[in-house]
């Protein structure tokens, strides 16, 4: 399963206490129609270069703020994890985690979609509104081995809806003093690393962060798709995939569902057990 640590979190906590820490787990609902003060609905994205995303507002939220925005219809490639770029009071637009890349429309806005600013997240008060289901006992067997944080799968969790990712947090006593440290929703960034030509059928990417499935359509962030013909594993650094209608710079990129992510993940109240990735990032590399 893939991850983001949230900004604040990285660059803030200490996680060589990690193993000694109380950690839980709350699962989340991010199809956009759940809000909170780091999610948004998203109402509109145009399909342009770069794409505009509207927004109820953007009040708050600031350029540069890394996000994801999840579950938009029609327009694939606005499904991304990228840097924000405000432009108005309701509206914002995209660039690649390299700062340099305008996100592109692929095709006409349909419905849905949800923007998560995982850089405004410091409190997990931020985005409680959108917990689903029961919380977790505390992680059982952490351990950060050189940067890689492991731990058991979480237990405990019960859910009655459906729940599109899941938060790691430091225990504190309340939502207004719990600190997020980890957001999974079983996608992961794909980076072009090298320039692919159309008709391109091997497209040289980052190493990946986890497997994924053949078949697997991948929609980059200018508006090309890509279907997986072989199934890659963790730390791949080459895809093998049906021929591209077109070219893909490097620094493109796409967010990929993870072979065995567990999301969307639904529950009639019953138990739940979402599971780590057991691939080299583990739960995550610092």
């Amino acid at each position: 399963m893939s991850a983001r640590f949230f900004p604040k979190a990285h660059s803030a906590h200490n996680f060589s206490l990690w193993p000694s820490q109380a950690i839980k787990a709350r699962l989340i609902r991010i199809d956009g129609t759940i809000t909170d003060t780091a999610v948004k609905t998203i109402t509109g994205v145009t399909n342009a270069n770069p794409a505009v995303f509207t927004v109820a507002s953007t009040s708050g939220w600031t350029t540069g703020d890394i996000v994801v925005t999840r579950d938009v219809l029609g327009n694939l490639a606005a499904n991304q994890t990228g840097i924000l770029q405000v432009l108005s009071g309701t509206t914002f637009s995209l660039k690649t985690l390299d700062g340099v890349r305008d996100v592109q429309g692929s095709a006409a806005y349909t419905s849905g979609g949800c923007v998560v600013n995982l850089s405004l997240v410091g409190l997990r008060s931020d985005y409680d509104a959108c917990e689903v289901g029961g919380v977790s006992a505390n992680l059982a067997s952490a351990t950060n081995t050189l940067g890689v944080l492991n731990a058991s799968n979480p237990t405990g969790m019960t859910l009655n809806t459906t729940a599109n990712a899941m938060v790691l947090y430091l225990d504190v006593g309340s939502a207004g003093t719990d600190i997020p440290l980890h957001f999974q929703d079983g996608k992961q960034v794909v980076e072009i690393a090298a320039d692919a030509a159309s008709a391109a059928t091997t497209l040289w990417v980052s190493p990946l962060a986890g497997a994924m499935d053949i078949g697997e359509v991948m929609t980059f962030s200018n508006g090309i798709t890509a279907t997986l013909t072989a199934a890659p594993a963790a730390g791949a650094r080459s895809l093998s995939v049906s021929a591209i209608s077109g070219a893909i710079a490097a620094g493109h990129q796409a967010d990929v569902r993870t072979s065995n992510s567990g999301f969307p993940l639904s529950s009639g109240g019953g138990p739940v057990s979402p599971t780590f990735d057991t691939g080299p990032n583990k739960i995550g590399r610092l």
